[in-house]
């Protein structure tokens, strides 16, 4: 079976979706993301459909949602620096920041097995908050998962030492 009526389609269903986004119609943009399959669509247009889910989730402040697909939007950044001059950075740490330690959590498990320089980032700023606040084994292992995960990044690297 050939791939390219599903890639087209998840395309299709992703135009659609924004283009109801554009017209404030939210339900009908959510109803069109879930028919994608984002394995078929490009890099661009993965970065794009995770875009379209922040702005939606940002309309009912859904943090956990707007952090997970910023994140998501930030796969294949390769640095620190790359990360933080976009212009989604501040959104997703302020969006981080506000989920309670269990959603953290899920987000870092959801991005565990991937090397994104994004979760790496929060990963960071959630061992300086358990570190400050005395769980200071637990701030430990946070900083080794960045150690063993990231030592490429000389930015990330600095910030762990």
């Amino acid at each position: 079976i050939p791939l390219w009526p599903v890639a087209l389609t998840s395309q299709i269903y992703l135009n659609m979706a924004s283009s109801y986004e554009k017209l404030e119609m939210v339900d009908n943009s959510k109803a069109a993301l879930r028919n994608i399959e984002l394995e078929y669509l490009t890099a661009g247009e993965r970065r794009n459909y995770h875009l379209l889910q922040y702005r939606l989730a940002s309309i009912t402040n859904d943090n956990k949602s707007m952090s997970i697909h910023l994140v998501a939007y930030f796969e294949g950044r390769q640095d620190l620096a790359t990360l933080k001059a976009d212009p989604y950075f501040n959104a997703m740490v302020d969006a981080f920041l506000k989920l309670e330690e269990n959603s953290k959590r899920d987000l870092f498990s959801q991005f565990d097995d991937r090397k994104n320089v994004a979760s790496a980032y929060l990963t960071y700023l959630e061992a300086e908050r358990i570190y400050y606040k005395g769980e200071k084994e637990q701030a430990l292992s946070l900083l080794n998962w960045i150690k063993d995960n990231f030592s490429q990044d000389e930015s990330l690297m600095a910030m762990v030492e």
